[in-house]
């Protein structure tokens, strides 16, 4: 008979990626069988996976049970039944405030000088000029003929060091990070040792995918899972599932296969679809003064990195009608909109 905790979920932006990583690591410290039960969905999934968590769409105010059974359950009852009473509620950073969708007016004495303008959501304020630069947004659905398969063994074998890979480089980056830099880089580490993306990476090469197409498929299936959220915050969740199966294909096949995105070599208001958290950290912060998206919502990753860094930010910015200003000097107003 399975030992249960019985709790309700109080973080405000319900369990994303950084609070089920805290979640994963306590519950992987033992050998039972943990299971996280979501009574309100009657969704229930493994608590030693961050995805899986994810996945169950737990929010805040959900009556949830934690189901332990195995050679540790009672060590483990105690220790999780203590830290989801104190320590659970507090593991999650809260969201700066974001203004209304509502625009401020501009200023007369702009007006009066008839410029072109774009109005688009402010999510960071500030203001900066620079080089409008586009950048390539991340489509794993748009990689071109992805790579055949060299045998099960082998594509097992890159793999397993592929992944070996992307933990080691997020480690890496760990070390020379703080704040919000570090929470979500912790975020993409428990994902990157998630067991159930590995399970499901390894089930499709053992099915004779190569190791890209079993990344892409990986993606796409735990997307799908976050997009039937009925949290917009944890549908953002499903950037940082693409980056890291991204981070996964260059470790395997080489940035010259999948590159990143190109280097700043002056100072640059940068615009594209979307960023993923990895992209937005591999511009050269003394270059980047602005950043431009056409989606990403205020509680992104890559949102969360650009105020940690006073990047000023626009959100749901008209792509196309920028287009005639690419390589031009521009003005981005990250208080006005």
């Amino acid at each position: 008979m399975a030992l249960i905790v019985e709790f309700i979920c109080e973080l405000p932006n319900g369990v994303h990626a950084r609070p089920a990583s805290h979640v994963e690591t306590l519950c992987n410290t033992f050998s039972s069988q943990i299971e996280w039960h979501n009574l309100r969905t009657d969704r229930k999934g493994n608590a030693k996976s961050a995805l899986a968590l994810i996945g169950i769409d737990t929010l805040v105010g959900d009556n949830c049970q934690l189901l332990i059974s195995g050679a540790d359950e009672q060590e483990a009852h105690q220790r999780l039944s203590q830290w989801l009473r104190d320590e659970f509620p507090h593991c999650d950073a809260p969201l700066a405030e974001v203004k209304s969708d509502e625009l401020e007016p501009l200023p007369v004495s702009l007006t009066n000088l008839n410029p072109q303008i774009i109005r688009a959501r402010t999510v960071c304020s500030g203001s900066a000029g620079g080089i409008l630069t586009p950048i390539s947004s991340l489509d794993l659905n748009a990689l071109g003929n992805l790579p055949v398969a060299k045998g099960v063994d082998a594509e097992q074998s890159a793999l397993e060091n592929g992944l070996t890979l992307v933990l080691k480089n997020i480690e890496f980056r760990l070390l020379d990070s703080d704040g919000a830099t570090s929470a979500i880089l912790e975020a993409h580490r428990s994902l990157a040792g998630d067991t159930s993306l590995r399970q499901h990476l390894l089930a499709g090469v053992s099915e004779g995918l190569s190791c890209a197409e079993a990344i892409v498929a990986s993606a796409h299936h735990f997307c799908e899972e976050f997009a039937r959220s009925s949290s917009s915050y944890l549908q953002e969740r499903a950037l940082d599932v693409r980056d890291v199966c991204f981070q996964l294909l260059q470790q395997i096949y080489g940035e010259q296969r999948f590159p990143a995105p190109g280097k700043l070599t002056q100072p640059a208001i940068c615009m594209a679809d979307e960023l993923t958290p990895s992209q937005f950290l591999e511009l050269d912060k003394n270059h980047l003064k602005g950043l431009l998206l056409k989606s990403g919502g205020t509680t992104s990753h890559t949102v969360i990195l650009a105020r940690s860094f006073n990047i000023p930010t626009l959100v749901g910015v008209d792509i196309d009608a920028l287009t005639p200003w690419q390589h031009q000097t521009i003005y981005i107003d990250g208080n006005a909109g």
